[in-house]
Parts: structure tokens; sequence; C-alpha cells
């Protein structure tokens, strides 16, 4: 089975302002953990961008990576979704990359 990487950004602020505790960031994490066999957080990330009205959001996130099959694709695109909706949030990035260049390596062996 081929593996896929997808990357997403985990909002720390709801659109109000409000901080998310940082135990739901991290139960949001364990839930792509236990979902998905895994999930790496690559820290904080800034950014900003503009919704079609032209109005501009400035974010900070954690930006998570995780590996898993690609033919989970749309299961990806639903759990992404459902966590923004969760966190209120407009809209939610996901990047997929489709290279099989990563692998996990045995050192026990």
């Amino acid at each position: 089975m081929h593996r896929m990487k997808f990357t997403t950004f985990i909002p720390t602020h709801l659109n109000d302002g409000a901080s998310v505790p940082e135990s739901e960031l991290d139960a949001i994490q364990m839930e792509l953990a236990i979902q998905f066999g895994g999930a790496t957080d690559e820290g904080i990330v800034k950014g900003m961008w503009f919704d079609e009205r032209g109005t501009l959001y400035r974010d900070t996130c954690r930006k998570l990576f995780v590996k898993c099959d690609n033919n989970r694709v749309e299961e990806v695109k639903e759990t992404v979704k459902s966590i923004g909706r969760k966190l209120g949030q407009k809209a939610m990035w996901i990047e997929f990359d489709f290279s099989d260049n990563a692998q996990v390596i045995d050192c026990e062996s």
C-alpha cells in the first residue's frame, strides 16, 4: 500500500481571539494519532490569508503532519473539516504529499 503525508494547521485561537486550551490541542493531536497511526507536532507557525471578500485573517497554529495510506484522502478531508468546525473556523489548511520517499526504519533488527 502506498503512503501519503498530510499537513494541517490547528489554530491556537478561536475567531473571537480566545485561546484554545493546550489540553484541547493535545487531544486533537491524539485523535489524529489514534485514527491514522501517528501525528507529529512541528511547532507553532504564524500566517495570514485573505478570504473571498478581501478580509485579512492572521493565524497562529500548530503545524501537524500525519502519514497514512493514500486511499484515505476523503477521510482525512472530513476529519480536518470536523476539527475546523469544532474550533469554529471559516476554513482549514490541508496539504497532501503523495511522494513515497519517507520511511520508518526498524532500529532493532
